[in-house]
């Protein structure tokens, strides 16, 4: 299930991790990425790793992200290219637990490196 193309000029990308038992502001990072100011190779990067991600979540009928005291990434994709025939909001939940490292690290610093 290929969700995001590596050419996709209007995508914008908008991470953040939320739950835990506490909120704390210093925490609370955001992150929003833009497809139009990445180079080719970081794209395909990030749809490498966004697109198992998203494929899991629309198969997964588990319990969902968040309960209790258990953290979680959400990536809400934003601005597709409506001829793509794409909703223009796309949201995907991920555990922290099962998230892979490569999604900490856009979360905390806005690029993969």
């Amino acid at each position: 299930m290929m969700l995001l193309s590596p050419l996709d000029e209007h995508t914008v990308l908008d991470v953040t991790r939320e739950g835990g038992l506490a909120f704390i502001p210093a925490f609370n990072v955001h992150q929003r990425v833009a497809w139009c100011d990445l180079p080719l190779t970081q794209r395909e990067r990030l749809c490498a790793l966004i697109n198992p991600m998203a494929s899991q979540a629309a198969a997964d009928s588990g319990p969902s992200a968040g309960r209790g005291d258990q953290r979680f990434y959400r990536i809400l994709i934003l601005g597709q290219d409506p001829a793509r025939h794409l909703p223009p909001e796309f949201e995907i939940v991920v555990p922290e637990s099962s998230a892979p490292p490569e999604l900490a690290m856009l979360w905390k610093k806005g690029r993969l490196e």
